[in-house]
């Protein structure tokens, strides 16, 4: 074997082990959010919906807006957002003692924000958006969400889809219809 080939394969040997060093460490710098959900009721049927975020990345991130939108159904059987509320902070890092989440938020790497909802939040939520505009299109509600994170690790938005487990949009719905026809 001349030297030539010996140091062409030593060379392409270098050079792979350099490729793969390099992809590894691409890997490693990618950032990536995990949520967990968790419901949970009291005995009257009130349910609490909590979302663990969780930045499993090697760097720090900005939370730069958080919401929750209910999903409906328009007329052509179409699912779109129809309406939304902030959910608020349950406990996590950097705790200042407020139940909101103060915008933009750093989130550390190894570090969980946990945000949640309840019953008579959305509840409330459905309410206010009942009493502030009026629709152009029929949409049919239903018990499905979704909690947007805008962030700044991508210009997409991270999404995740939950079910409502009471009757929360039914009891709003009830309320909405009391309040309408009040003399």
């Amino acid at each position: 074997m001349s030297w030539t080939v010996l140091l062409a394969t030593y060379g392409a040997f270098l050079s792979s082990l350099l490729g793969a060093i390099q992809v590894f460490d691409f890997l490693k710098k990618q950032k990536k959010i995990l949520v967990k959900e968790i419901i949970s009721s009291d005995d009257v049927g009130n349910f609490t919906y909590i979302f663990l975020f969780s930045n499993v990345s090697s760097s720090s991130f900005w939370i730069l807006d958080c919401i929750a939108n209910a999903k409906s159904v328009n007329e052509a059987g179409l699912e779109e957002l129809d309406w939304g509320i902030a959910p608020n902070k349950k406990a996590g890092i950097h705790s200042d003692g407020s139940d909101r989440l103060n915008l933009p938020f750093e989130l550390r790497s190894g570090e969980t924000v946990i945000l949640g909802l309840t019953s008579s939040e959305i509840i409330d939520g459905y309410i206010k958006s009942r009493s502030n505009f009026t629709r152009k299109n029929k949409l049919y509600e239903t018990s499905r969400m979704e909690i947007e994170l805008e962030h700044s690790l991508s210009k997409k938005f991270f999404t995740h889809n939950f079910m409502l487990k009471g009757d929360e949009i039914e009891k709003a719905k009830a309320i909405v219809r009391h309040i309408r026809f009040a003399p």
